[in-house]
């Protein structure tokens, strides 16, 4: 009996939570290459990424606090396992000792926010990112040291250990395109992130380099640098951007006449070369009260430009309406096209409704 008042004495300083987000939609999507099929089929994840986690923090009292997050990806559309590695918690897997000098995570997570620019600025979720790398996603073995906030600004450095670079293709999969080869590079990564926020205006900056193999013949570093801007211009309209670039040896793949409506470009840290890809987007998000209550609409407007292979330089234009049904629930309908300068490459169109379900 002793025992267990002591133990109910420390959960009561504690606090445990279970929280997870369910994204399931129906799309839409044709290439124009000669010979592609419109498609159609069931999909996740295109206003967020679904995941069930648990989060908890310990108060030690001094200002001084423990804390943990668990988290991984879920797939609804096939009910598969939490994500698409045998992983259990491949999100998030990590303690924060949390201080008034900042805090320190270690373990599994984003080595910085750096890779998370896209999704700040973006105003309708996953449909607005497009990222190509995920250098610092999701990775083992990191240390991040987080500033406290201070007149808005703070700041994060992080690394993490000789691991396998990841890839994501322009939907926000976590995999590279259907038909395509999706090549990796090992590699340790070094990562920072700032960002200063005051009243309606949020600006990012960050930087991950992926330090190769050196005992490769001809591998290169590869490295992303990302800046954002947010500002919300009335309380119903806001605008935004993001810039991501990306400088190494990089590998392009295009889905073709398969009708996937993507490209994907693998990163192979091989070749000695160096291109250029630089992506950027703007978005411009306001309430449509004629739609009903709680309605918003937003417009993003993108452009993708490779220096070695002008066939990809791409616009993208998407526009996303979304309704919310209760607290936790949010319908949503977006459309995309990518039109590629080239003739050589397709372009290609995508229509999605979904649904978003927090708890």
């Amino acid at each position: 009996m002793a025992a267990l008042a002591t133990v109910g004495a420390v959960q009561a300083q504690s606090s445990v939570t279970v929280y997870g987000i369910l994204d399931i939609n129906v799309s839409t999507g044709k290439s124009d290459a000669a010979g592609a099929a419109r498609y159609v089929q069931a999909g996740e994840g295109s206003a967020a990424t679904s995941r069930l986690g648990f989060r908890g923090v310990e108060d030690l009292g001094g200002g001084n606090r423990i804390g943990f997050n668990l988290e991984g990806c879920l797939n609804p559309a096939s009910a598969g396992t939490m994500g698409t590695t045998a992983a259990l918690f491949n999100r998030e897997a990590n303690v924060d000792v949390i201080t008034k000098f900042g805090t320190l995570r270690v373990g599994k997570t984003d080595v910085t926010d750096q890779i998370n620019i896209d999704i700040k600025a973006s105003l309708n979720g996953n449909a607005g990112l497009d990222s190509i790398t995920n250098m610092g996603q999701d990775r083992n073995q990191v240390v991040r040291y987080e500033s406290p906030t201070i007149n808005g600004f703070k700041f994060q450095i992080g690394g993490a250990g000789a691991q396998t670079s990841q890839l994501v293709d322009q939907t926000g999969s976590n995999t590279a395109a259907t038909g395509s080869t999706a090549a990796t590079v090992a590699s340790a990564t070094r990562s920072m992130y700032a960002e200063y926020s005051q009243g309606p205006l949020l600006a990012m900056v960050g930087q991950t380099i992926a330090r190769t193999n050196k005992t490769v013949a001809n591998t290169v570093d590869l490295k992303e640098t990302s800046y954002g801007l947010r500002y919300q211009v009335l309380p119903t309209t806001a605008l935004s951007a993001y810039q991501t670039k990306v400088n190494g040896a990089l590998a392009t793949t295009d889905a073709g006449a398969s009708g996937y409506p993507a490209l994907s470009y693998a990163v192979t840290g091989n070749g000695g070369g160096s291109d250029d890809l630089k992506m950027t987007r703007f978005f411009a998000q306001t309430a449509l009260p004629f739609l009903g209550s709680g309605v918003n609409g937003t417009v993003m407007y993108g452009t993708d430009k490779v220096s070695t292979q002008s066939a990809l330089d791409a616009t993208i234009w998407n526009y996303s309406v979304t309704k919310p049904f209760s607290k936790r629930t949010t319908g949503y309908v977006s459309y995309r096209t990518w039109n590629y300068k080239s003739a050589s490459t397709a372009d290609r169109n995508l229509a999605t409704v979904g649904v978003v379900h927090s708890f």
